[in-house]
């Protein structure tokens, strides 16, 4: 048999992103990507799809009544263990808050926030921040891409076993027809070769008390929906109804921790806050949540490191204050 004798092995494919500066406006080919450092995400192309059964005077489905389109559906490309170098970090957290605020000298800190008067940006109008996902696949003319992707969820964590570097998983999504014919030709590089080594937390506290973090993941969700649709069919915008910070904390067991039971009970709220580096300086990283509600918090005993407890919370507004702050200080002059 004539086959392809070539084979492609699968850590050949990488992925990227593009920053877009018009909405929907396809990106060229040639720009360049910023490589992710991780697994390639796996994806569903949103693709309607229908075979049903029909009264055409057969008992099978016939190939006259399949209905095939992108049209009105939503890509979804989902990813994990992404580690996060720190210049790539305030991309992924632009791209679910929707709004940042940036400081104009270095390290050019970057503020993002959701609190009770966060609306969202009109995305139609070119505002917030979206991106390109790309998949290179080796082959010439083979290559995915999807236009103007916004993230609807994002996760950061740590493995405080192995070697703490912050980590990502989440969900970009696009409400514009993909192309898996594109040819990437632009320069691909990762960013800057700095991590956010999470084995050196320089604050980790709840309510001003310190902890012992045995590790931990914070989740951001801003339940994005495409909506409209053109003369195309894509979407003409993307609506951010309501917006959530959910995560779990271990924690060691001792006297900074043993009111957490009751609190989970009582409904008490708490402040949290977690940090590597120092404010003001590149490499800085903090997640602050003015109160946080603790859901079933239960003893954990099958740690080597002792007995802990598992602390899932949930972010709520403090009135006169906020919901939930997330920084980054990275050096980058982003001229957000």
């Amino acid at each position: 048999m004539a086959i392809d004798g070539i084979v492609k092995a699968g850590t050949e494919t990488k992925w990227g992103i593009s920053e877009e500066s018009t909405f929907g406006a396809v990106i060229e080919d040639n720009v360049a990507f910023v490589q992710m450092e991780g697994p390639v995400p796996s994806i569903n192309e949103g693709v309607i799809r229908n075979i049903d059964y029909k009264a055409n005077g057969s008992r099978i489905r016939l190939d006259t009544d399949d209905y095939f389109t992108q049209d009105g559906g939503i890509r979804v490309i989902s990813f994990s263990d992404l580690i996060v170098r720190r210049t790539m970090l305030a991309d992924l957290l632009y791209g679910v808050f929707g709004n940042v605020t940036e400081g104009a000298t270095t390290p050019y800190s970057k503020d993002f926030v959701w609190t009770s008067s966060t609306t969202q940006p009109d995305y139609s109008a070119s505002a917030g921040y979206f991106m390109t996902v790309a998949i290179n696949r080796t082959l010439s003319s083979k290559d995915r891409k999807y236009t103007s992707c916004i993230l609807r969820t994002l996760t950061l964590t740590a493995d405080l076993t192995g070697d703490g570097r912050l980590r990502a998983s989440g969900e970009f999504i696009s409400g514009f027809s993909s192309t898996a014919t594109a040819n990437l030709s632009g320069t691909w590089a990762y960013s800057a070769a700095n991590y956010f080594n999470c084995h050196e937390f320089s604050q980790k506290q709840i309510n001003n008390v310190d902890i012992v973090l045995y590790g931990f993941d914070v989740t951001f969700t801003n339940n994005a929906v495409r909506i409209g649709g053109n003369s195309s069919g894509n979407a003409e915008s993307y609506a951010l109804p309501q917006y959530d910070v959910t995560g779990n904390l271990l924690v060691k067991w001792d006297t900074a921790t043993d009111d957490l039971l009751a609190d989970s009970k009582q409904g008490n709220l708490r402040e949290l806050d977690l940090q590597v580096g120092s404010a003001g300086v590149a490499g800085h990283f903090a997640v602050f949540c003015d109160n946080v509600a603790f859901g079933d918090v239960d003893d954990e005993h099958g740690d080597e490191r002792g007995h802990a407890v598992n602390v899932p919370f949930t972010a709520l507004f403090k009135t006169g204050g906020g919901m939930c702050t997330a920084t980054v200080a990275d050096g980058s002059d982003r001229s957000w």
